[in-house]
């Protein structure tokens, strides 16, 4: 495996949009944009936890998704995505998140995980694509 060993860090911070007057030069790669709440998942042996951009906790908000993050096959991991109301066409539904969680039935809502910056002992932050 790729990267750097290191401990697993009790916090990260996500990987933000910055404004630049051009492209950078060089290829190419590309995600399609989810219109979703950004959550970072920490995942350290069978404890799952759920974190907003500005790191508060919504585990207990988010219960599904943290019980199929504790299935996943690694020891230690953190992953960034988004949580997004996923529609019957596939289409997310960004205005349907706020409902979701002032009622609390978020049971319907999907995590769309697009990187993973620590993975069973090593910082893949420094890592190409």
């Amino acid at each position: 495996m790729a990267g750097k060993k290191a401990p697993m860090p009790e916090r990260m911070n996500p990987q933000l949009v910055r404004m630049v007057t051009k492209p950078p030069a060089g290829a190419w790669h590309f995600e399609l944009k989810l219109d979703g709440y950004r959550f970072l998942a920490r995942i350290d042996g069978p404890i799952v936890q759920l974190f907003t951009k500005n790191g508060h906790d919504w585990t207990k908000k988010l219960r599904r998704i943290a019980k199929s993050l504790s299935r996943l096959p690694v020891h230690s991991a953190w992953l960034d995505g988004e949580v997004v109301f996923q529609q019957k066409d596939g289409m997310p539904a960004f205005h349907m998140l706020k409902p979701a969680f002032d009622s609390g039935q978020t049971d319907d809502l999907h995590y769309a995980i697009f990187d993973m910056p620590y993975l069973n002992g090593a910082d893949l932050r420094g890592e190409p694509l």
